[in-house]
């Protein structure tokens, strides 16, 4: 028989840091530290190869988000002290993953692969928000969407700025 079982665990929460240089009214740069936490799988196949051994394969990962974003930020003033804004930028990534194979019979099992690895890399993020500014201080919401290996992942945040 051919068993297939998966777990993926999407749910985390993080923080972020940004810094940014306003050199017009409607746009902006900003550098930002985001940490979304950790988003990890597994996954085991189990194969009957005859006489009462099986052979197990396992995938396990993890796709972690700490590192730092560079983005341009369009705004434009719907009402007064409230901006609707769009920034577009890049982000950094790193993927560690790992599959394994085992033969089990009865309770010994025997390990024969385990491949760790790790990767990285650059891609563009896009987001969507809102704030409201209360004299050097904003109050802001915004939404932002990171593609890693085609998976889509979705951050939303609320925060307050300072501007000085």
């Amino acid at each position: 028989f051919y068993e297939v079982e998966r777990d993926y665990d999407d749910s985390h929460s993080g923080y972020k840091f940004v810094a940014g240089y306003q050199f017009h009214q409607n746009f902006s740069l900003e550098l930002a530290y985001v940490d979304i936490g950790e988003t990890g799988f597994s996954g085991v196949n189990l194969e009957e190869l005859g006489n009462g051994v099986y052979l197990h394969t396992g995938q396990y990962g993890e796709l972690e988000f700490g590192d730092f974003t560079l983005a341009a930020v369009g705004q434009y003033e719907v009402a007064k002290k409230t901006n609707v804004y769009a920034k577009l930028g890049v982000f950094t990534w790193d993927i560690s993953e790992g599959i394994y194979e085992y033969t089990a019979s009865g309770s010994s099992p025997q390990i024969f692969s385990n491949n760790p690895s790790t990767s990285s890399g650059t891609n563009i993020f896009a987001g969507l928000g809102a704030k409201y500014e209360f004299d050097y201080i904003s109050v802001l919401g915004d939404i932002e969407v990171y593609n890693v290996n085609g998976d889509h992942n979705s951050v939303l945040s609320v925060g307050v700025s300072y501007a000085f």
